[in-house]
C-alpha cells in the first residue's frame, strides 16, 4: 500500500508472491496482497498485516480490502539481504 493513504477501503489490483517480482504498479487509492517473503510491489512503500484488514465483496466480482489501520513508510518492510551479514557463509560446498 502507499502508507500516506491511510485506512479505508481500496481495491485489490494484484498479488505478490514470494520468487516472483511483481507486474504491476501499485498507485494511491489501490493495494496489493504481498505474501511473507515477496518483494514489494513498486509504488508501494508499507505492509499492513493482514490481522488489521477485512476483505469486501466489491461489484462485479472486484477484489476489495478495508485497511483499519494507517502505518507509516517502511512498515512491515526488510531490505534486500538485511538478515544476513556482510562476509556471512550462507550456503557451504555440500549443500
Amino acid at each position: 500500500m502507499v502508507a500516506a493513504d491511510g485506512p479505508g477501503v481500496y481495491p485489490v489490483i494484484g498479488e505478490a508472491t514470494a520468487g516472483k517480482m511483481a507486474t504491476f504498479r501499485v498507485s494511491p487509492g489501490t493495494v496489493a496482497y504481498v505474501t511473507t517473503g515477496a518483494p514489494l510491489p513498486p509504488g508501494a512503500d508499507a505492509v499492513v498485516m493482514v490481522e488489521e484488514t477485512r476483505e469486501i465483496d466489491g461489484q462485479d466480482g472486484q477484489r476489495l480490502v478495508e485497511i483499519r489501520r494507517g502505518v507509516p513508510p517502511g512498515h512491515e518492510v526488510r531490505a534486500i539481504g538485511v538478515d544476513v551479514a556482510s562476509g556471512q557463509e550462507v550456503l557451504d560446498d555440500e549443500s
